[in-house]
């Protein structure tokens, strides 16, 4: 069990009770900024225009909406390239193993027949977002063991980096520039 101090039971109580000084920046009081309609309005749009997907293994023409997969609905993959503009950050994040036919053919998915092979969801993917990363949490000294890791990185175009704070820090670097 944790032992706070009074002073310290007393700024844990006042912040959950919502009673704790709100800072400010640059002259303008945070808790009036978020909760001010400039403030609400900024949280929707961040909401409306940050999305998450899922996939098993590799992209193909759909992808899912909710974690639950098989069951869950899905979106067309044409359908998030139309609906997101150029500019978007895109970041796949997953070991990329799998069987290489995953990748190169058609009917390759494990999960449904594919009529494209999943290389050229990726070259669209590529094509429409340069801004486009894959955060890998396989350990990078095991990525050259795995062919479909090294098919993966060529159709990304060498953008893959490892799960950890430089893995990120790279791949921040580079969807910033």
């Amino acid at each position: 069990m944790i032992k706070l101090e009074m002073n310290e039971k007393s700024k844990i109580f006042e912040f959950y009770n919502g009673l704790l000084r709100h800072y400010k920046f640059f002259s303008v009081d945070a808790k009036q900024l978020i909760n001010s309609r400039f403030g609400i309005l900024i949280w929707e749009i961040s909401i409306i225009t940050f999305g998450f997907y899922y996939f098993h293994n590799f992209i193909y023409e759909s992808v899912w909406t909710k974690s639950l997969r098989r069951h869950a609905e899905t979106t067309s993959t044409f359908e998030i390239i139309n609906k997101y503009s150029k500019d978007y950050k895109v970041i796949f994040v997953g070991d990329a193993t799998m069987a290489p036919y995953e990748v190169t053919h058609v009917g390759g998915s494990i999960e449904h027949y594919n009529e494209e092979a999943g290389a050229q969801w990726m070259r669209r993917l590529s094509d429409a977002y340069k801004n486009l990363a894959w955060v890998n949490p396989t350990p990078k000294d095991f990525w050259e063991r795995s062919y479909s890791i090294e098919l993966v990185k060529e159709l990304i175009e060498d953008r893959m980096f490892p799960l950890s704070v430089k893995g990120l820090e790279d791949a921040m670097a580079v969807l910033t520039k």
